[in-house]
């Protein structure tokens, strides 16, 4: 592991001590020289994070000097040294801030939090909606371009210890985000132009609980998954904080699609080809929990866990840190063992922390597990029946989800809600499904069936039209040879 900065300087600061010290020529071992040249490669990488420092050629004669006791390294230094600190440590305000006791605006403006999926009053047989006939109008604020961030900061502090290697990598991808003009959670989780597995036209109140959910956790979807070393043990339990939050968050969104087109529909919806991932597949546990046990997906590890013991995990994580969905690979798969594993079908959790209201006839098994755990519930039982006996009369009334609002669109970090022209800024579906269609997926041997014909239709279609143009040249050859005998 490598020495923290005090060490280092600390052993820099000998070197200049001795410096005034006879030495005889040649007086280092190469294996002793090749050590200094190797420690002040390291404390040279350390000084130069930032490229706006000046003078660090005079610090390499000076080193230089000093390795091969030459006896000059005082008279290397000629000019004044500029040494700054990684840029992500550097505040981006230009010009001198006003002292707190001569402002107004003395206590920061709070982030607006993202309202949650919440029933309100209902229509009967209405899909989730807003709660209003009419569209709402487009609004500039909620339409225009996403105005550009300021260069992305590291708003936390890397542990003492970390290698230099993981702290550059890390400040590697705030500055490819930066570059693109982006936060970096804006490019790993990008809302705009993505496909979801629903029409946001025809359900507007799914698509606007959606999109404040998204918008409000995908800093933390990327916070938890990049796992970086952090300083303090406080600093990571509030992250843990903010990773149960988004998960609660994932809990009332995923049960207001349920409810919404039921358990079997919506999984067909969300596992059809390219429509889900504006899932938030992540917040697995760390690997040394309890909570890990039995994961068939990874559980979440230290970046720092990674460098030292999974140098090919830990590259593939920060290579593809801002690759759109990518830094959650590996994490839960589907939909069944998400719930599973983040304790959302436990009856006996609280209220806020669970998933349970849904009908036995939306669960694959009853054998074992949460699952039995969770039908035998006699709340759950009663609730079942409730819904049973709503269906039959066709009174069961889907949520409402609070209607959009054009200042939601204005909160830091968020993408835009609609375009110009009033449309989503969000797709729709990649497969769309039919939620008349009883039929969970097609089999192995159907998909592979449907592939043959496809391909015996492609060879037919090739072989018609091969036949076409050898009837064409026919004709023409004929039409030429009439016309020589004439």
């Amino acid at each position: 592991m490598s020495d923290t900065r005090d060490d280092m300087l600390a052993k820099f600061k000998t070197f200049l001590e001795q410096e005034d010290k006879p030495s005889t020529p040649d007086g280092l071992t190469t294996a002793a020289r090749r050590a200094l040249i190797e420690f002040w490669g390291e404390m040279r990488g350390l000084l130069a994070v930032n490229d706006a420092s000046r003078g660090l050629d005079q610090l390499d004669n000076m080193a230089s000097a000093l390795i091969e006791a030459r006896g000059r390294a005082a008279a290397t230094l000629r000019d004044t040294i500029l040494i700054l600190p990684s840029p992500s440590r550097q505040s981006s305000t230009v010009g001198a801030l006003p002292h707190p006791s001569f402002t107004s605006d003395a206590v920061p403006k709070k982030r607006a939090a993202a309202a949650a999926p919440a029933k309100a009053s209902k229509a009967k047989k209405q899909r989730a909606s807003t709660g209003s006939a009419k569209k709402s109008k487009p609004s500039s604020s909620s339409s225009t371009e996403t105005p550009t961030p300021s260069p992305p900061q590291l708003d936390f502090d890397l542990a003492p210890d970390t290698p230099v290697d993981v702290r550059r990598a890390i400040e590697t991808i705030c500055v490819k985000a930066s570059a693109a003009q982006r936060a970096p959670y804006q490019l790993a989780f990008p809302w705009e132009d993505q496909h979801a597995w629903y029409d946001p036209e025809e359900y507007t109140g799914v698509h606007a609980a959606h999109w404040r959910f998204w918008n409000a956790f995908r800093a933390t979807f990327l916070e938890w998954a990049l796992h970086a070393p952090l300083a303090t043990s406080s600093a990571q339990a509030q992250r843990r904080k903010r990773k149960m939050a988004a998960i609660r968050e994932r809990l009332c969104f995923t049960s207001l699609c349920l409810e919404t087109w039921g358990y079997f529909n919506f999984l067909r919806r969300l596992e059809a080809p390219g429509n889900g991932n504006l899932m938030w597949w992540g917040g697995q546990a760390g690997r040394r929990t309890n909570e890990a046990k039995g994961y068939t997906c990874s559980p979440i590890r230290d970046l720092m866990d990674l460098y030292e013991n999974d140098h090919g995990e830990y590259r593939r994580k920060v290579r593809d840190a801002l690759k759109p969905f990518e830094i959650d690979s590996g994490s839960f798969e589907t939909l069944p063992e998400l719930l599973e594993k983040t304790d959302a079908l436990d009856p006996d959790l609280v209220e806020n922390d669970k998933l349970a209201e849904v009908p036995d006839h939306w669960v694959p098994t009853l054998t074992k597990g949460v699952w039995r755990k969770l039908v035998d519930d006699k709340r759950i039982k009663d609730l079942a029946a409730t819904i049973r006996e709503q269906l039959v009369k066709g009174e069961y009334e889907l949520p409402l989800v609070p209607e959009f609002n054009p200042k939601e669109a204005k909160t830091k970090g968020f993408a835009p809600f609609l375009r110009l022209d009033g449309t989503p800024t969000v797709a729709g579906p990649v497969t769309v499904i039919d939620d008349d269609d009883p039929k969970y997926r097609k089999t192995p041997d159907e998909e592979e069936a449907e592939q043959l014909a496809d391909s015996e239709a492609k060879a037919v279609a090739k072989e018609a039209s091969s036949a076409e143009s050898l009837s064409e040249g026919e004709l023409e050859a004929d039409q030429d040879e009439e016309d020589d005998e004439e």
